[in-house]
């Protein structure tokens, strides 16, 4: 059976507080052709400003085992989906097909070299070349789909024999980064399907431009020839247009 895209359960998170995100999430969605659920995020009452975001995926991934779901797509508010993005996500997806994967992910983050071969799905469970000191990893969550064996596997951020977790202080990027990737089948399409927007985040709080981080370490670890021109996001809204 052929996996299609358009029936996959889709969920963002949003706080109640920032109806301004999903305004801007609901045009994202708009532009993608999708229907999706809002999740209200989880907050971390005295505790990181990460943990209410990792709590959200987490309860996520145990709402997909209890619907019996055959994937998940999971998404946060500040997504923004790329010029090329339609095109290039049915072109990843038809690859999948030859391919046994566990999660597909849309807009990594990636700070260390990548083992890519130059056309096709970047693998990001390697093997890659050895990080070195100021290499950092594969980050950011703001859109992936999983299958469910990953279901159970993305609470274990919580802690885990092959992951500790000491008092939730660390962010569940990095347990993607540590324990999700290295151990199952994860992909990611030759070029960003999505980035983020720029705004205040009350994970970080402050705004930041992961869209240029995103775009920049792209064309750095996967893709030299990554069109420079997108490293600019309100060039790639005027391309959109």
């Amino acid at each position: 059976m052929s996996f299609d895209i358009n029936t996959v359960p889709k969920y963002v998170i949003n706080l109640s507080s920032r109806t301004d995100r999903l305004d801007h999430f609901s045009k994202e969605m708009e532009y993608m052709g999708w229907e999706f659920n809002r999740f209200e995020a989880l907050t971390h009452e005295g505790g990181t400003g990460f943990e209410g975001c990792a709590k959200s995926h987490v309860e996520l991934s145990r709402i997909a085992e209890e619907k019996n779901y055959d994937a998940i797509m999971v998404m946060e508010d500040d997504a923004f989906f790329m010029p090329y993005a339609k095109k290039v996500l049915e072109s990843s997806l038809q690859q999948l097909e030859n391919l046994d994967w566990d999660m597909f992910h849309l807009a990594p983050s990636i700070h260390k070299p990548i083992s890519y071969s130059g056309e096709g799905l970047v693998n990001l469970s390697g093997p890659h070349p050895p990080k070195q000191e100021n290499h950092r990893g594969i980050f950011g969550l703001s859109a992936y789909i999983y299958k469910p064996k990953l279901f159970t596997e993305i609470r274990k951020w919580l802690g885990c024999k092959a992951w500790k977790n000491p008092k939730l202080m660390r962010p569940i990027d990095a347990f993607f980064d540590e324990y999700i990737y290295p151990n199952f089948k994860c992909y990611a399409a030759e070029m960003p399907i999505s980035t983020q927007i720029v705004d205040y985040s009350n994970i970080n709080k402050g705004e930041f431009n992961v869209h240029y981080m995103i775009a920049y370490n792209w064309a750095a670890y996967v893709k030299p020839d990554f069109p420079k021109h997108f490293f600019d996001l309100n060039e790639c809204k005027r391309s959109r247009k």
